[in-house]
């Protein structure tokens, strides 16, 4: 492969013999050298071959995030996979890397997010939830930095929205803060908060969400007749 843009010293955009063009990552990859100048193999630690229209915008996002977070979300996304079975419908590992990387700097700056569906999160996906915490570990194991428990919330949803083909995640936010408003107005029906945590909520939302997806099934085979 050879270089066709240096984006920084670990970053390039490359071109393979047959034409075709890929983002390649390793530690010092592009350190003096020069464009159409032939990569060496043995410093290629990552290749990303961008799917989308928008190759710059990728290639640059790509060259803002440190190679160590690209690692992380690299090996996040193959414990997704190989753990617990994710049939991914596109790769998360750049969200994730993303969403990493401001994470990273939040916590060293000491800025703390809230994440007020938390709890939806933890009913709805549990199986996503424990990947987050699971990725929060592993950010503690490699960075030294212990990023706030709400925080696997985020990891959780890029894990939901992954196995779908909409690469936006306003529609899963949107779908758990309609859980939320259900668990608002059962509260003020009942006159006391809900106790999120219980076993009947759950058992609750899984129904719920059972329905939901039966519904939206019947919605796509009426579609696919018409």
């Amino acid at each position: 492969m050879r270089i066709v843009h240096i984006y920084n010293n670990n970053v390039v955009l490359a071109q393979s013999d047959s034409g075709e063009q890929a983002v390649v990552l390793g530690r010092g990859l592009a350190f003096g050298a020069k464009k159409g100048q032939e990569i060496d193999p043995a410093k290629i630690e990552q290749t990303f071959t961008p799917q989308s229209a928008d190759d710059d915008h990728v290639s640059a996002l790509l060259s803002e995030i440190p190679s160590d977070v690209l690692q992380v979300a690299t090996e996040l996304e193959i414990y997704a996979k190989e753990q617990l079975g994710l049939k991914a419908a596109h790769s998360m590992v750049l969200p994730l890397a993303d969403h990493l990387n401001y994470a990273l700097s939040r916590a060293r700056d000491g800025v703390q997010v809230d994440y007020p569906l938390s709890i939806e999160v933890t009913q709805l996906y549990p199986r996503e939830f424990s990947f987050g915490r699971y990725a929060l570990q592993l950010v503690k194991e490699r960075f030294d930095v212990a990023l706030p428990e709400e925080e696997a919330t985020p990891f959780a949803l890029h894990l939901v929205n992954t196995q779908f083909s909409n690469e936006d995640l306003s529609k899963i936010y949107r779908m758990t803060e309609v859980f939320a408003q259900i668990f608002n107005v059962i509260a003020f029906a009942y006159g006391h908060p809900l106790d999120q945590t219980h076993m009947s909520v759950a058992r609750f939302v899984s129904r719920i969400f059972a329905t939901f997806l039966c519904a939206l099934s019947r919605v796509r085979l009426s579609l696919a007749v018409i």
